[in-house]
């Protein structure tokens, strides 16, 4: 298994790296071995050996540490709002439910959590080893999905929460 280190992103300090827990953990610490893990806010792809050593550019990120630093800062001093991710989205147009294919989401990612199953539009079906906004991956949220309607043909994520509440 990869070296994995807890730790605060090193370029912006925003994004928390945090131990993955749960279902799939090795798979989860392998993506952050292999430097799928990206900061949001700055870019910055998790790499514990570079953010040992601020200096270097070998490793996952093409600039060190110290220069995605510098370079993020210009960034916010220029556009003090200035989010990674959303330079890196083409909007897209709305999609269907990757869950239950029943629900139609307005655009990608859009964040909201479809009705019907409960699916957070997080774009992690993309990852399906990596867990979802939900706490599942796409593969399982898809087969307890299943499972709820093969037990209830009427069941509905929504209708199930409002249940709860009561």
């Amino acid at each position: 298994m990869p070296r994995f280190k807890e730790m605060v992103c090193p370029v912006c300090g925003k994004t928390d790296f945090d131990l993955p827990k749960g279902p799939g953990k090795e798979n989860k610490l392998r993506y952050y071995g292999q430097g799928r893990i990206v900061c949001y806010y700055c870019g910055w792809i998790y790499d514990a050996n570079q953010a040992a050593n601020p200096e270097s550019k070998r490793g996952q990120n093409e600039l060190s540490v110290v220069e995605m630093r510098e370079d993020y800062q210009a960034r916010i001093a220029k556009e003090p709002n200035y989010y990674w991710f959303s330079t890196k989205r083409i909007p897209w147009e709305s999609h269907v439910c990757p869950v239950c294919r029943e629900h139609r989401f307005p655009n990608e990612p859009s964040f909201d959590i479809c009705p019907v199953c409960g699916w957070q539009d997080d774009g992690m079906e993309a990852n399906p080893e990596m867990e979802s906004a939900i706490g599942l991956t796409y593969p399982d949220a898809v087969k307890e999905f299943k499972e709820k309607r093969t037990k209830n043909p009427y069941y509905r994520w929504a209708v199930e929460v409002r249940q709860k509440r009561k």
